[in-house]
């Protein structure tokens, strides 16, 4: 199966180059793996690449100057109130589209360039943090990606780049990169001018900033609750609040005045999400494993678990509104890379001291998710894999 012979040999050839530093065509090759297979695919792999990528493609194509291509109808439906035009979509990926277009004049080409703006990000992003660096587990946080996210990232296109940017800044902040403030914000620009739910990338800064500046509330003598523990639990209760309690969602929506466009997403009677089971094992090994995990993750200990918390809220609400509302999940799961990797370290040991059984065991989970989702319920439309010759 292709997917998963690019999937495993990306992260080999990571692997090989995290243990021997010199040797940097290795991590060349095994970043330009999943990004050659994403440019070589038919237009069919990925609803929205025929659904609009394409379209804009072509208008570029047929189109004598940017002004007239800005202004292409690329869909019109007047039974439904549909009108899309080029310029309906952010300017970064219209201008993306326009200058691949005119450049090369290959689809594949703009296909091979739109995954590179996924993957490089995401995997300088995780390179930044030390839990996953000094391990030398980057081929692995790289591999979850890969199973977790990486045929989402060949459908919602636009978003993905989005939150590969908005993972860089946030690494770049978090780590005390230098001139990190200029490379958060240009990060932040670039993901706004891919997708517009880039100001969903305000929720990682606010959550850090609340959850690693805790502190004690004492209850008596002998026992004190951190002001972090505290607020996870009324975000748990309020998230399952809106959910769940007749009416309260539509209420808040109008208080909050949400855009309509994104309205959809979160109105509904909520039910319990399939993509809920997977977490169930997650929580279990978090339950045997908490102190081990609290130590590798450190200051960001916290902060992991609101993300988990977020994308466990996010993927109930396509159980009630809209499909796409699952989208806002991404936002959060994508952090799953980098937090997985530290609740599985030690895990399971047993008498072998080299082997990483909590490893395996997090591989295997993940293989099993990447099987039920993409191929046997079909997500995203992106298997079996098709070339585009």
């Amino acid at each position: 199966m292709i997917y998963l012979i690019v999937f495993f040999s990306s992260a080999f050839f990571i692997y090989l180059y995290e243990k021997n530093n010199t040797r940097k065509s290795l991590l060349i090759i095994g970043l330009l793996l999943p990004c050659i297979l994403a440019g070589l695919r038919d237009v069919s792999i990925g609803t929205d690449v025929s659904w609009y990528v394409s379209k804009i493609f072509d208008a570029s194509r047929n189109s004598s100057n940017f002004n007239e291509y800005y202004n292409t109808i690329i869909l019109s439906n007047a039974a439904e109130g549909l009108l899309y035009r080029v310029s309906s979509h952010e300017f970064g990926f219209v201008l993306l589209e326009y200058f691949t277009q005119r450049i090369f004049d290959n689809f594949q080409v703009l296909l091979f360039a739109l995954e590179c703006l996924i993957i490089l990000p995401v995997y300088f992003a995780i390179k930044k943090f030390s839990s996953i660096s000094s391990n030398k587990k980057i081929w692995l946080s790289m591999l979850l990606y890969y199973l977790l996210l990486y045929n989402a990232g060949l459908n919602a296109i636009r978003q993905f780049i989005s939150i590969s940017f908005l993972l860089y800044g946030f690494s770049c902040f978090i780590n005390n990169d230098s001139k990190k403030f200029i490379k958060v914000i240009i990060s932040f620009v670039i993901a706004l001018l891919f997708h517009k739910s880039s100001w969903l990338g305000l929720i990682y800064y606010f959550g850090y900033l609340l959850f690693t500046k805790q502190f004690k509330i004492i209850l008596n003598e002998n026992r004190s609750i951190s002001s972090s523990l505290i607020l996870l639990i009324l975000i748990i209760v309020g998230g399952l609040m809106f959910l769940y309690v007749p009416g309260l969602n539509v209420v808040i929506l109008n208080i909050l005045n949400i855009d309509r466009r994104y309205y959809s997403y979160l109105d509904g009677n909520f039910g319990v999400s399939g993509g809920f089971v997977f977490c169930i094992p997650i929580i279990f090994v978090y339950i045997l494993n908490r102190k081990k995990f609290k130590k590798e993750a450190k200051s960001n200990y916290f902060y992991y678990i609101y993300c988990y918390v977020l994308y466990m809220l996010c993927i109930q609400l396509s159980t009630g509104a809209t499909l796409n509302a699952s989208r806002l999940s991404w936002n959060f799961q994508i952090f799953n890379i980098i937090s997985l990797p530290c609740l599985f370290k030690n895990f399971i040991k047993y008498k072998s001291e080299t082997r990483d059984y909590g490893t395996i065991i997090l591989i295997c989970m993940c293989l099993f998710y990447w099987f039920y989702k993409i191929v046997y319920r079909g997500y995203y439309d992106t298997f079996p894999y098709q070339f585009f010759f």
